[in-house]
């Protein structure tokens, strides 16, 4: 392949690359992982010191009589945090009807919010999908707080989240006819920065608040979504409902509330939903929405790049691995590793102090396969190099051979013609001699063409000392196999007659593979009875039957990261057959008698001198187990057909 040509596939290549990296749904799926990964490396962070949790758990619920709880608890609350000069406080809770028995509680809460004038309350929105194409998610019905909290409260905010599994995004706006509504996290930032009277309005990438005097810019993706910087611990910035009502009334100056946003949420199981993020795997709804208020009061929300920056960099970090194979061997692989080391350290950096989010698996997946593909490109030019080669030696020596044929047929006819005569003539001499010269040399020339023919053969013939062959043999073709599948840590399923070296097959594949560092242990299941061939396997406790006077380790344990070749497979009861398929399924096993579950990283090479194919069909083995050791069949062939192979 011409070197234009290789630049042209890669650049294919890294192009299609960064095409999926930019247009959705794949670059969404990109960003999340890679965020994901960014936010497990970096763990928690310190939370804005602005922000104060207060959290009702189920102890508070029983502290205060019962769910749900009285209403003038939350006017005490507004009353008393009003009082210590917090400046917003943000109510989670939909008070969605009147209280069943108390109106006066209602009048008075009310009353409290409209006195304190910072109170933002939630609504929710029915049938609404956060996931649609749409730029801007309409909603076709509200659920609000009763009227006179809806008067008194300073403002409101939609409470849903996005119906995903793990929460990344917070929608900040939803259309609801005419009106473009914020979401409880966007209200409560809003009225902490710049007050009442605050309007929205959606750009293309972002959302403008400004109050007259004052205008911020949050930066969204296209569906008006903040990508939330998450934290971990709450407890550094949580409080629970009753110690707060405790310090306000008590020891107002243990804690200082002034200018603080006050976020009140029930974080009690069953009376709460709980989201998945990143950091946590049950994180209360609450606080996903405290969580992007935080953000929008830091400025420290994730910040995603534009999506042609995720193209330019997968174009051109594939073009650098490819191109970087130009410098010598030594400097490119500096390179190379420099280069896949310090570019995740790079964004990582990128992400944990200025909040931005580059680009990560699609510029590293471009590269590291177009740094690859010099090699690919060499190796496959060779095997077309020894093809040709090979071909050309398999012509010659066929033309050589016919010409000696051809000699010898001539030779043969002219002594045949001259036998009769006693003597010789001068002429008769130079022409057998000419055609004993001529076959000889034809004969020197076809032994160099074997010669030559078999010299990759010889390599594999040195890879493996230990199984005699001769140069033509049928094992040639098999032991190439066994390089290829050696490194592939497949399970191998070995087949053919007793006597044939299927263990010394089994040792070659082990020898090739990664694991040639660690144990190779060899167990002939038709040797054994099937308990104790269970007690070879996988080991036993002291006490487990009779004799077993102490703890004794199983073959899958000690062969643990290496090399497990079981012989004559098909010798196995069903019974066997179906824990060995558990352990081959699972990765882990009991000893006899133990109850403690032991994890093991094998590979298995399986053999049979049987037809095991038959004995599937005829349900003499099990078939979903055949299909776990047959991840590549070789067949050994007899010695009788290999007599070139007898020394």
């Amino acid at each position: 392949m011409s070197r234009k040509n290789q630049i042209f596939i890669v650049a294919i290549i890294a192009l299609v690359i960064g095409i999926a990296a930019a247009v959705p749904p794949l670059s969404y799926f990109f960003i999340d992982h890679s965020v994901d990964m960014l936010f497990k490396v970096r763990g928690d962070r310190p939370a804005s010191p602005d922000i104060l949790f207060l959290y009702i758990d189920a102890d508070d619920i029983t502290a205060l009589s019962g769910w749900p709880i009285s209403r003038d608890y939350y006017g005490y609350l507004i009353y008393l945090l009003k009082k210590a000069g917090v400046r917003t406080v943000v109510i989670d809770i939909l008070f969605a009807t009147p209280h069943h028995r108390y109106f006066e509680y209602d009048k008075a809460l009310a009353e409290f919010m409209h006195s304190a004038h910072n109170v933002i309350l939630p609504f929710a929105i029915a049938d609404s999908d956060f996931n649609t194409s749409e730029h801007l998610s309409s909603a076709a019905s509200l659920q609000r707080p009763i009227k006179p909290f809806r008067d008194a409260a300073a403002a409101m905010g939609f409470a849903n989240l996005a119906n995903e599994p793990l929460v990344r995004r917070s929608p900040l706006m939803v259309q609801y006819q005419d009106t473009v509504m914020a979401s409880l996290g966007l209200e409560a930032a809003a009225h902490f920065l710049l007050g009442d009277s605050v309007h929205f309005k959606p750009t293309r990438h972002g959302i403008l608040m400004e109050n007259g005097r004052k205008v911020i810019n949050i930066p969204t993706d296209i569906k008006h979504r903040l990508y939330l910087n998450h934290f971990r611990d709450i407890h550094q910035f949580s409080l629970s409902l009753v110690d707060a009502l405790k310090i306000l009334q008590s020891h107002p100056d243990t804690i200082n509330f002034r200018d603080k946003l006050v976020f009140l949420g029930v974080t009690a199981p069953g009376n709460a939903p709980q989201k998945m993020t990143p950091l946590h795997n049950a994180f209360p709804a609450s606080l996903i929405h405290l969580t992007a208020a935080e953000n929008i009061i830091e400025s420290n929300y994730l910040r995603l790049t534009p999506s042609w920056l995720a193209l330019l960099l997968s174009i051109g970090a594939g073009m650098t691995g490819f191109l970087l194979h130009n410098l010598p061997r030594k400097t490119s692989y500096i390179l190379l590793a420099s280069i896949s080391i310090f570019y995740p350290a790079i964004t990582y950096y990128i992400f944990k102090f200025i909040f931005i989010v580059l680009p990560i698996f699609p510029p590293l997946t471009a590269f590291t396969i177009c740094a690859a593909l010099p090699f690919i490109f060499s190796t496959h030019q060779r095997l077309e190099s020894e093809t040709a080669l090979r071909k050309l030696y398999q012509q010659q020596t066929e033309e050589k051979q016919l010409q000696l044929s051809q000699s010898e047929e001539s030779l043969r006819q002219i002594h045949a013609q001259l036998q009769n005569h006693h003597a010789l003539s001068h002429e008769s001499q130079r022409l057998i001699f000419e055609k004993e010269s001529e076959i000889y040399r034809l004969e020197q020339q076809l032994k160099d063409l074997q010669a030559a023919s078999v010299s990759a053969k010889s390599q594999i013939s040195t890879a493996f000392p230990h199984i005699i062959h001769a140069g033509d043999s049928k094992l040639i073709p098999l032991l190439e196999l066994v390089v290829k599948i050696g490194a592939d840590d497949i399970p191998v399923l070995l087949t053919g007659e007793t006597g044939v070296g299927k263990e010394l097959f089994a040792r070659a594949i082990h020898q090739a593979g990664k694991r040639v560092k660690n144990p190779f242990i060899a167990v002939n299941c038709g040797a054994l009875a099937e308990t104790l061939l269970e007690s070879e396997l996988f080991g036993h406790e002291k006490g487990a039957f009779t004799g077993a006077v102490s703890q004794r380790k199983g073959r899958f344990e000690l062969a643990n990261e290496g090399t497990l070749f079981l012989d004559e497979i098909t010798e196995t009861t069903s019974a066997f057959q179906a824990k060995l398929l558990r352990v081959l399924q699972d990765g882990c096993f009991e000893r006899l008698g133990g109850e403690k579950t032991i994890k093991t990283n094998v590979r298995i090479i399986a053999a049979s001198s049987r037809k095991i194919l038959q004995q599937v069909l005829q349900g003499e083995f099990r078939e979903d187990l055949f299909y776990r050791l047959n991840g590549f069949m070789l067949e050994l062939p007899p010695l009788r057909e290999r007599t070139s192979d007898i020394p």
